[in-house]
C-alpha cells in the first residue's frame, strides 16, 4: 500500500481499484459459492479419496468462467464505459487471466490450512505478497506508472504461486490419501453443489452490489481522485482487519470445520458459537486500534498525497467490523447448507446502499456522505443477516465478549494528545509501535482468558 500509492497518482489507485472490482465480481458471484462448497467438504473429499477428482471438475468450471468473462468485460468497456483508457485487449486478457489464476492459488494455500500445513499457508502467503509487491513495482519502472500495470504485477504472482503452491498441494493430497482403502471414486453430485452454490451466488451478488459497485458510481459522477483517496482508506483499514481476521481463522477454521462435518446440529451450533464468540474480541479491537491510530497508520502505509485520507480509514475500520460480523453470521447458512437464507440479507445490503449511493453521488456533500451510505447498507445486511440466521442457530454472545474489548479499548483515547499537524514518519512509527505493543499485550489476555492459546 505504501509503494503503490508513492509511486501512483489518486486516480491510477482509482483505476486499480476499478480493475480489483472487475475481478472480484466474477469471484464473489460465480467463483466463491463453490470455493465454500469445497470449504464446506473439503474433509469429507479427504477420506473419500476424491478430493483430486472434484478438484479436476472444479478446474474445468474456472476455465469455463475465465472465458465467458471476456465479452462480459468487453460489453461492461465498450457499452457502459468502464475503464475506456485500457486497451480493450489488455483489459480483456488481465481479467480473463487474472480470474483463474488468483482463484487457484486462493484455494490451495487456505485449503492447505484446513489440512493444519499452517507453515505452508504462511510461507505461500505472504511470498504472495512479497512478489505482488515486487513484479507491480518492476512493471510500472519498466512501462510507466499506472494502476493497470501494477494490476498486472499482482496477476504476475498470483501466476507464479499457483505454480509452485499447486505442486506442493497435489504432494499433500496424495499422501493422505495414498494408504486410504481402495474404493470407487465417487462422482461429483452436481445437485448438492448447485442447490448449494446457485442461492449463495445470488447472495455474493448483492454482497458486490454493497461492497463494490459504488466505485463505478463515482467513475461516473464525481472523480477517479474522490474514488482513489476513499478506496485507499477503506483499503488499510480492510488490510489490517483482514491479518487478524487471517489469523484467527488460521487458528480455528480447522477445528470448526472438523467439529461441523457432523449430523448431530447441536454440535454445529456449538461449534459456531464457539468459533464466533472466540473471533468477536478480536474484530472489536483491531476496530478501536484502527479508528484512533488512522493519522498515523495513513501517514506509515500510504504515500504523502493520502495522509489526508485518515477519516476514510475510520469509515472503513467500522465498515469492517460490520463485514467481519456479517461474514461470520453467513457462515451459519454454509454450516447448514442453507445458502437460500443469505440472499435476502444481501438485497438489503445492497438496494439499501444503492439508494443511498444515488443520493450521495449527486449532492453537494458527498465527500461524507458516500461513506456514511456503505456504512448505513452494509448495517442494514448485518441486522438482516443475524435476524435470518438466528432461525436456524440460536446466536448466542457472552456480554464479556464485547465489554471487554472495549473497557481494554479505552486506552486507545491516550493518542489523541498526539494529534498533531505535521506527523513525521519517525513520529508515526513511535506512536503506532508503542500502541501496538498495547494491542498485542490485550490480544494476548484475550486469547489466554478464552484458551485459544
Amino acid at each position: 500500500m505504501k509503494i503503490s500509492t508513492s509511486y501512483l497518482a489518486a486516480e491510477e489507485i482509482g483505476v486499480f481499484y476499478l480493475l480489483i472490482s472487475i475481478l472480484s465480481y466474477f469471484s464473489l458471484t460465480l467463483i466463491s459459492p463453490i470455493g465454500n462448497f469445497i470449504n464446506r467438504n473439503v474433509h469429507k473429499w479427504i477420506s473419500e479419496g476424491s478430493i483430486l477428482t472434484n478438484l479436476g471438475v472444479y478446474n474445468k468450471y474456472l476455465l469455463l468462467i475465465s472465458i465467458a468473462s471476456i465479452p462480459i468485460v468487453y460489453i461492461a468497456q465498450n457499452f457502459l464505459g468502464i475503464l475506456t483508457q485500457i486497451d480493450t485487449i489488455y483489459l480483456l486478457g488481465s481479467i480473463s487471466v487474472g480470474i483463474y489464476f488468483t482463484t487457484l492459488n486462493t484455494l490451495f494455500s487456505p485449503t492447505l490450512n484446513l489440512l493444519n500445513h499452517r507453515v505452508a499457508f504462511v510461507v505461500f502467503g505472504n511470498l504472495t505478497i512479497l512478489f505482488n509487491i515486487l513484479f507491480s513495482f518492476i512493471l510500472i519502472t519498466i512501462f510507466e506508472s499506472t494502476g493497470f500495470w501494477w494490476f498486472l504485477g499482482q496477476i504476475a504472482s498470483h501466476i507464479l504461486f499457483t505454480i509452485v503452491s499447486g505442486i506442493y498441494f497435489i504432494k499433500v493430497v496424495k499422501s493422505k490419501i495414498i494408504n486410504l482403502p481402495k474404493m470407487k471414486t465417487k462422482s461429483v453430485d452436481f445437485k448438492s453443489v448447485i442447490s448449494f452454490a446457485l442461492p449463495l451466488s445470488l447472495a455474493t451478488l448483492f454482497l458486490w452490489v454493497t461492497n463494490e459497485s459504488y466505485r463505478f458510481f463515482i467513475e461516473k459522477y464525481l472523480t477517479l481522485n474522490y474514488l482513489g483517496l476513499l478506496a485507499v482508506g477503506i483499503a488499510v483499514s480492510t488490510k489490517i482487519s483482514t491479518a487478524v481476521e487471517t489469523l484467527l481463522h488460521q487458528l480455528l477454521h480447522p477445528k470448526f470445520y472438523n467439529d461441523i462435518n457432523t449430523i448431530d446440529k447441536s454440535t454445529r451450533g456449538e461449534a459456531w458459537n464457539s468459533f464466533f464468540n472466540l473471533s468477536l474480541p478480536s474484530y472489536i479491537s483491531v476496530t478501536f486500534f484502527i479508528s484512533f491510530l488512522s493519522p498515523f497508520l495513513l501517514r506509515l502505509l500510504a504515500g504523502e498525497s493520502f495522509y489526508n485520507a485518515w477519516d476514510f480509514l475510520i469509515y472503513g475500520a467500522i465498515l469492517n467490523l460490520i463485514r467481519m460480523i456479517t461474514n461470520h453470521v453467513a457462515l451459519i447458512a454454509h454450516t447448514e447448507l442453507e445458502t437460500k437464507s443469505l440472499i435476502l440479507p444481501g438485497f438489503i445490503s445492497a438496494i439499501t446502499s444503492i439508494t443511498f449511493i444515488q443520493f450521495s453521488v449527486l449532492h453537494s456533500n458527498y465527500y461524507y456522505l458516500v461513506p456514511i451510505s456503505l456504512l448505513i447498507g452494509a448495517a442494514a445486511g448485518m441486522l438482516a443477516m443475524i435476524f435470518q440466521m438466528n432461525k436456524r442457530i440460536n446466536i448466542k454472545v457472552k456480554v464479556s465478549n464485547v465489554l471487554l474489548p472495549c473497557m481494554l479499548s479505552l486506552v486507545y483515547f491516550a493518542s489523541i494528545p498526539f494529534y498533531k499537524e505535521e506527523l513525521t514518519l519517525l513520529y508515526s512509527i513511535s506512536v503506532i509501535g508503542g500502541f501496538g505493543v498495547i494491542f498485542i499485550l490485550t490480544q494476548l489476555f484475550i486469547f489466554k482468558r478464552n484458551k485459544i492459546i
